[in-house]
């Protein structure tokens, strides 16, 4: 982290710097704690100037409950740890360096809580939007959130660098968020499939079936469907055609949105279903 080599214009040592890699440590080992927690894999670590990132199956981000859960995991561990030294510093416990891990610990805490992917805030933010208006929505909505918290930090941090106050910290942050928003990857078939099969395999162990009824017409997309996934709910859809009442259910639609492309509508379906 910038802050970290360069503070108030004054190199740091290399104890300063470890102690940067041990909270950023402790804020990664949170969300692989968690990870693990839930049984979803991790794919990637890395450390870059700006931070931790760590790589989780996608399907996390289809149970928000549990996307939120996970995210919130390292701000939590390292706001705890500026709690614990306001703690000894009424205990009259203090010292510089006490004093520097807290300052890390507390920039790192409130950093990732900024509503910005790929920050920890923007994953909250988009596990709480996606339960109530589905992943392809959420993740929309974060992507203009993020630009705006982007477009935020790089005007400030390019006016204080300007006037040499510093600003460094702001620019690099507002540049990682616009970097990784064009890197983003939409919520993709592949992975749709793939949470339907982990949704009927959740239902299957606990004996439950917990069903979201979704009203449509013929001339609806099957592409829609993208937009009404919330979690673990399995989906049933019902089309009024002709006076009669038709139930299609999620197996049915993935399969056709597989083969046949977005453009499919369930008009279309129902054509395939009579025949």
């Amino acid at each position: 982290m910038a802050w970290v080599a360069w503070r108030g214009g004054n190199p740091l040592g290399i104890v300063a710097g470890g102690m940067l890699l041990a909270a950023l440590g402790i804020h990664e080992l949170a969300h692989i704690f968690m990870t693990k927690l839930f049984g979803y894999q991790i794919s990637e670590l890395r450390f870059s100037p700006l931070g931790g990132s760590l790589s989780i199956d996608q399907l996390a981000s289809a149970t928000p409950e549990i996307e939120c859960l996970i995210a919130v995991a390292g701000p939590f561990v390292n706001l705890m740890l500026v709690s614990g030294v306001s703690y000894l510093k009424m205990m009259g416990i203090e010292n510089g360096w006490l004093q520097l891990w807290y300052e890390l610990n507390l920039l790192i805490g409130l950093i990732n809580l900024l509503p910005a992917l790929p920050l920890d805030g923007g994953r909250i933010l988009q596990a709480l939007i996606s339960k109530s208006q589905g992943v392809v929505r959420a993740n929309f909505i974060v992507k203009l959130s993020s630009i705006l918290v982007a477009f935020l930090l790089c005007t400030y941090g390019g006016l204080k660098f300007w006037q040499r106050t510093g600003g460094l910290l702001y620019l690099l942050t507002g540049l990682l968020i616009l970097i990784q928003i064009g890197r983003q990857k939409l919520f993709t078939l592949d992975l749709a499939r793939r949470l339907l099969h982990q949704k009927k395999r959740i239902l299957a162990e606990q004996g439950l079936l917990n069903v979201r009824s979704v009203l449509v017409s013929a001339t609806t997309r099957l592409s829609w469907v993208l937009k009404q996934i919330t979690g673990r709910e399995y989906l049933l859809f019902y089309l009024l055609n002709d006076g009669v009442l038709y139930t299609i259910n999620e197996d049915l639609v993935w399969q056709s949105l597989l083969n046949q492309g977005y453009e499919v509508t369930f008009g279309d379906l129902l054509i395939v279903k009579e025949d």
